[in-house]
C-alpha cells in the first residue's frame, strides 16, 4: 500500500492493481479566488496522470477543480471515474462534459468491486462524502472534509470494521464565523483537539493528515492565515501519525511498517485578490432581494422569523439591510459584516454562492451579534445543497429521495443522539 500526497486533498492511493487518484487541485484559485495552495508541486499532474481510477469527494473547487481536471483528461482520459450521484446533486454529467468517457455513477453506500478492491462512499453534510477503499487485507478511509459527530463516525466504523489508514483534514472553515477572532494559538489548539477526536472515533491504526494545504487570499480575512497549521504541528492522534509533506510517499507493508520517501514540495508564492469593479447599487440590491426570496421560499416562509442582517458594502460605502422579505439600503445602522460588492454578488447569484462567499473567506465580521447571520448562512447553504424544506419534501415523492434519507442514517443518528455538540466541534 502506498499513499502519495500530491497537494491539498489530492492523494494517489496504490492498493493491489488500483491506482486511485482523489480530488486533484494543483493550480488556480477556487471559492471565487478566495483560496490558494500553500505548496507548489510541479510533478503533481504528471504523477496524477498515471492513475487507473479517479474519485472526487464533492463539488467544492478545492476538490472538483475544473482547470486541473481539464489538464488531467488531456494526459489520461482512460482512467475510470467514480462520480458521486445523489438525489440532491449529480457529478456524472460534469466528468462527461470534461471529456472522461468511462464514468461510473457511484450511488450512496453501495459497494463497487474493481479487481478485488471494494469502493464505497458514505454521504454527509449535504454534498460531502467519505470513501472507504478495501482490499489486500487493508481498509483505507478518506474522510476529506466530512463533518460528522463522533457517534456518526462510530456507526460508520461498525460497518467498515477495523480501519488500517485514515486520511483526515486538520484545518476547517468553522472559525471564519467567529468574532472576535480568538488568538491563533487557541484556534490551533482547538483544531488539533478536533483532529484527535475524529481520529480516536475511527480507531485507525495509521493516520495521515491532509486536505488542509490552503491559505486565504481575501484581505478581509488575511488574519485567519495565522491559525492555519501544517501537518507537522499535529500530535496525539489515535494510532500512528504520519505527517506527509506535499510530494512525499508513504509505503506501508503488511506489518504496518511505514517508509516515507520523496522531497517535500516548496512553498508556493502567495497573492491577494484583485477585486473587480464595483457592482451597480441597484443591481446588487436586486440580486440580494432575489437571494432573500429563494431562502424564504425554501422554508415555506419560516425564515421570516429571522431578524434582518446588516452588511456594510466597503467599496460602495453603504449599508444593506438584508431582511427575510427583501433587501434595502439604510442610512445609518451598525453592521455585523463587511464585504466587497463583487463578493456579495457571488454570494447572491452563484450556484454554490454561500460556500464560495463564506468558506472562501470573503467577509469581515465587525460585530458579536451574529445569530441572525449564522442562521441565514446555514439556511442558504442547505438550500444550495437542495436540503431545504421544500426540496426535501419533494424528494420524498421518489424512491431515491427515501434512499437519500436512509443512506444518511449514520449522520442523522449521530446528530440526534448528540444534540449538545457545539458548532465548532461539528464544523458547521
Amino acid at each position: 500500500m502506498k499513499i502519495t500526497l500530491l497537494n491539498h486533498a489530492s492523494v494517489l492511493i496504490e492498493l493491489g492493481p488500483m491506482r486511485l487518484l482523489t480530488d486533484p487541485w494543483y493550480f488556480g484559485y477556487p471559492f471565487a479566488e478566495g483560496w490558494g495552495l500553500v505548496y507548489d508541486n510541479p510533478r503533481a499532474l504528471e504523477v496524477a496522470a498515471t492513475a487507473t481510477h479517479l474519485w472526487v469527494s464533492h463539488f467544492h473547487g478545492d476538490h472538483l477543480n475544473r482547470p486541473t481536471l481539464s489538464a488531467l483528461v488531456k494526459l489520461n482520459s482512460r482512467m475510470r471515474v467514480f462520480a458521486c450521484d445523489s438525489a440532491n446533486f449529480q457529478m456524472s454529467p460534469v466528468f462527461r462534459s470534461l471529456g472522461f468517457p468511462d464514468v461510473v455513477s457511484m450511488q450512496e453506500c453501495r459497494p463497487y468491486d474493481e479487481g478485488g478492491i471494494e469502493l464505497r462512499r458514505f454521504p454527509a453534510t449535504g454534498i460531502d462524502n467519505t470513501l472507504s477503499i478495501r482490499g489486500d487485507g487493508a481498509t483505507i478511509v478518506n474522510y476529506n472534509d466530512c463533518n460528522l459527530p463522533a457517534a456518526s463516525i462510530r456507526h460508520m466504523r461498525s460497518e467498515l470494521g477495523p480501519i488500517t489508514l485514515l486520511l483526515n483534514n486538520y484545518n476547517n472553515a468553522g472559525k471564519i464565523l467567529r468574532f472576535p477572532l480568538p488568538p491563533a494559538e487557541r484556534i490551533i489548539s482547538e483544531q488539533r483537539e478536533l483532529f484527535r477526536k475524529v481520529a480516536d472515533a475511527f480507531e485507525a491504526k495509521i493516520v495521515i493528515p491532509f486536505a488542509s494545504m490552503h491559505y486565504y487570499r481575501a484581505e478581509e480575512t488575511a488574519a485567519q492565515n495565522a491559525s492555519l497549521m501544517g501537518p507537522e504541528t499535529l500530535s496525539a492522534a489515535a494510532g500512528r501519525l504520519v505527517p506527509l509533506a506535499v510530494g512525499q510517499t508513504a509505503a506501508i507493508d503488511a506489518g504496518l511498517n511505514v517508509e516515507v520517501t520523496g522531497a517535500p514540495a516548496p512553498p508556493a508564492p502567495r497573492s491577494t485578490i484583485a477585486r473587480p469593479e464595483s457592482v451597480d447599487v441597484d443591481e446588487l440590491l436586486r440580486q440580494a432581494s432575489e437571494f432573500s426570496g429563494r431562502v424564504r421560499r425554501g422554508y415555506f416562509g419560516l425564515s421570516m422569523l429571522l431578524p434582518s442582517v446588516f452588511i456594510h458594502v466597503t467599496d460602495l460605502g453603504r449599508t444593506m439591510q438584508l431582511s427575510p422579505r427583501s433587501a434595502s439600503w439604510v442610512n445609518s445602522r451598525a453592521a455585523q459584516m463587511e464585504a466587497h460588492s463583487s463578493a456579495l454578488r457571488t454570494w447572491f447569484t452563484a450556484r454554490y454562492g454561500t460556500d464560495s462567499f463564506v468558506v472562501g473567506a470573503h467577509l469581515a465580521l465587525v460585530d458579536e451579534h451574529l445569530t441572525a447571520l449564522r442562521f441565514l448562512i446555514l439556511l442558504a447553504m442547505l438550500g444550495e445543497s437542495q436540503m431545504d424544506f421544500v426540496s426535501l419534501i419533494r424528494s420524498l415523492r421518489h424512491r431515491n429521495g427515501w434512499s437519500f434519507w436512509w443512506n444518511r442514517r449514520h449522520e442523522i443518528w449521530g446528530v440526534v443522539s448528540h444534540l449538545g455538540f457545539s458548532v465548532e466541534e461539528s464544523r458547521l
